[in-house]
């Protein structure tokens, strides 16, 4: 992990310095892990417009089932001793708001890994949208394509699991 603590690209504590490709279509990289602040923050990137949301779904599924156990199945532990003890949120980046049958999805995906205390966030970054990141209620979330930021209690506090 870099002094910033930013990784990305799967390069982190290779010796090749060569990078792999990343984004949802690439399941077996894990794009950045962020790590300087309190919180541990995996990201993924889906650079392409939500055009095939079908295929496209798929491929998150994958994505997140990586993730998943590069968090919970001791690899992250291995490999980044020093981020024991943070809560973990993963971030999705996408440029676009995504169709409602990928909101849908992502809510799924987010109920799930909030059992295990994993927060979930899309961050989406497109011009057309600016940058909006946030919380949403489930039921709130259909045509605004933004999921995460805690359990949705409203305390601030809640969400991410611990690194042990």
């Amino acid at each position: 992990m870099s002094d910033s603590g930013t990784c990305c690209g799967g390069g982190c504590g290779g010796d090749s310095g060569e990078r792999t490709a990343v984004g949802v279509q690439n399941p077996w990289v894990i794009d950045a892990i962020e790590g300087a602040g309190e919180r541990v923050v995996l990201k993924m990137f889906e650079t392409r417009p939500w055009e095939e949301a079908f295929d496209r779904m798929f491929q998150l599924q994958e994505k997140f089932n990586a993730y998943m156990a590069f968090i919970l199945d001791g690899e992250m532990r291995a490999d980044f001793p020093e981020l024991l003890g943070r809560p973990v949120r993963v971030v999705l980046e996408c440029l676009d708001y995504p169709p409602d049958s990928v909101v849908d999805f992502l809510q799924k995906v987010r109920e799930q890994m909030l059992l295990m205390d994993i927060d979930l966030e899309v961050d989406v970054r497109g011009d057309s949208a600016g940058s909006a990141t946030g919380s949403l209620p489930a039921d709130s979330a259909r045509g605004q394509g933004v999921v995460g930021g805690g359990c949705g209690c409203g305390s601030g506090g809640c969400g991410g699991v611990t690194v042990e």
